[in-house]
């Protein structure tokens, strides 16, 4: 198993800059989640560099643009009113990067499906949500089932083949390939990646200390999208 980006990467604190001071023009797809409607652009989500004034709106068609630095860990925060704030977190080389997709959940959904976990809604602390996904990774229903997450102190949660998250799963199912965490203490958190993986890359995260791992932050009041994208399991 392996956790690559394209290009050579130079690690820096989140949000900062690279040394040369080169950037890159980010393009990210802002959706709403809604169940069996396919994707709805979302417009007026405002998305920004966390901690800086680096900030765009996306238009009708869902589209914001950023200008980011390169070779840089990058968390980006995606907020619109009536939709649960969402951390992005990105790894940037010396490439354009173009179409990354985010989707929003509205209140009302995000509240359900904290019932179902026991955990409050509106989010007190940091929640993590991890898909394993076949390339394409803007294709419909290409979730891997039978992969693994854990971090030290958490236990995870999984969705359902109805897409319902439960911890009474000991892996991911199709078609999501998504668990996670819930109620995390702010901070980066590495995450192991075991079971049915393979040949997976960072694909909205950044890389963690082992090629098995990643590294994922959270924060109080956020819901974190994290994205890997893997080999498709072979059929036995």
């Amino acid at each position: 198993m392996r956790f690559v980006a394209l290009g050579i990467i130079t690690v820096c604190a989140v949000g900062c800059g690279s040394s040369t001071e080169q950037t890159v023009q980010f393009r990210m797809d802002v959706i709403a989640f809604e169940p069996d409607s396919g994707d709805v652009p979302l417009e007026g989500v405002e998305v920004c560099v966390r901690d800086t004034d680096n900030c765009e709106m996306s238009d009708a068609a869902g589209f914001v643009t950023l200008t980011l630095p390169a070779n840089s860990e990058i968390t980006l925060t995606v907020m619109k009113d009536g939709y649960t704030p969402t951390l992005s977190p990105q790894l940037t080389t010396t490439e354009d990067v173009d179409e990354v997709r985010t989707a929003l959940i509205d209140d009302a959904t995000s509240q359900a499906l904290a019932v179902f976990l026991g955990t409050p809604y509106p989010i007190v602390d940091g929640a993590i949500a991890i898909s394993a996904l076949v390339e394409p990774l803007r294709q419909d229903d290409n979730g891997i089932a039978g992969i693994r997450y854990s971090t030290e102190g958490y236990d995870p949660y999984y969705l359902n083949e109805s897409g319902f998250p439960t911890f009474d799963l000991d892996a991911t199912t199709e078609p999501d390939g998504a668990g996670g965490f819930v109620e995390l203490e702010p901070g980066v958190y590495e995450v192991a990646v075991g079971g049915e993986a393979s040949n997976c890359e960072v694909a909205s995260a950044w890389p963690g200390s082992s090629d098995d791992t990643i590294r994922v932050p959270a924060e109080a009041g956020f819901f974190t999208q994290a994205f890997i994208a893997c080999d498709p399991v072979s059929a036995p």
